[in-house]
């Protein structure tokens, strides 16, 4: 059985929901395929403006999202971000994180994704 899953006119590549392992842990995205390969790391933080922001930084074949002030109840993109492009077609990644379990334990982030391809 062979499954394809679209939204518009754009191929969803992977999609999924992960845990980290806590509430600043990284998230890697490492895609591969033949002499081709990329990563994206989402990179959680916290600083004084309280801002809620993303700043990219680009080197190479790395890109690196770092992801400012995500709150509670959940932060993320609201449209896909062009990361790249592989055989002529358009790779898109978007997310939104959460913080998972009561305020007053230790808690995790989850982030909720998908990868687009056009």
């Amino acid at each position: 059985m062979q499954i394809s899953i679209s939204s518009g006119n754009h191929t969803i590549v992977d999609s999924g929901q992960v845990f980290l392992f806590d509430e600043t842990a990284d998230f890697i995205i490492e895609v591969r395929e033949g002499n081709f390969a990329f990563s994206v790391k989402l990179i959680f933080l916290k600083d004084s403006s309280l801002a809620e922001k993303i700043t990219v930084d680009v080197a190479g074949t790395d890109i690196t999202l770092m992801c400012y002030n995500f709150s509670d109840a959940g932060t993320g993109l609201n449209e896909p971000a062009n990361i790249g492009t592989f055989n002529g077609k358009e790779i898109f990644l978007l997310f939104w994180s959460y913080l998972e379990g009561a305020k007053e334990k230790k808690r995790v982030r989850s982030v909720k994704y998908t990868i687009f391809m056009s």
